[in-house]
């Protein structure tokens, strides 16, 4: 993975980092989040970064896209049909700091719908019952 960084035109644009029992701090250091999978169940990490802020970028998970992938799970904002799209998401929101506060602050509202009191919520209106 080092390799693929140093590979990178600005190396310094991706910071490799250790694990960490610290996980709320370290992502409140993070400005984007990715989600390069080829396909996931549930990202929880991206949603932990979106909820602290990152820009999410999602990968359109190719083996989940015959049942709308990310895309059924995630705003389609989050969703990036390739890589160009994708370069074009972190370009736009990074640019200008102003604008990548902006985007920050929306990601972690549209996190809030992966919330516990949402959650609940729903099993409660599910179950028949109040929230």
């Amino acid at each position: 993975m080092r390799d693929a960084v140093a590979g990178l035109p600005d190396p310094g644009a991706v910071e490799m980092r250790p694990a960490t029992t610290d996980v709320p701090g370290a992502l409140r250091e993070v400005g984007v989040i990715l989600s390069s999978s080829v396909r996931e169940s549930f990202h929880a990490a991206l949603v932990e970064g979106a909820a602290s802020r990152a820009v999410p970028v999602v990968r359109d998970w190719p083996l989940m896209r015959r049942w709308d992938g990310p895309g059924r799970l995630f705003p389609a904002d989050w969703v990036a049909a390739d890589l160009d799209a994708a370069a074009h998401r972190v370009h736009a929101a990074t640019a200008d700091p102003d604008v990548w506060r902006r985007a920050g602050d929306q990601a972690r509202a549209d996190a809030e719908r992966f919330g516990l009191p949402v959650g609940r919520a729903a099993i409660a209106d599910l179950l028949g019952g109040s929230g």
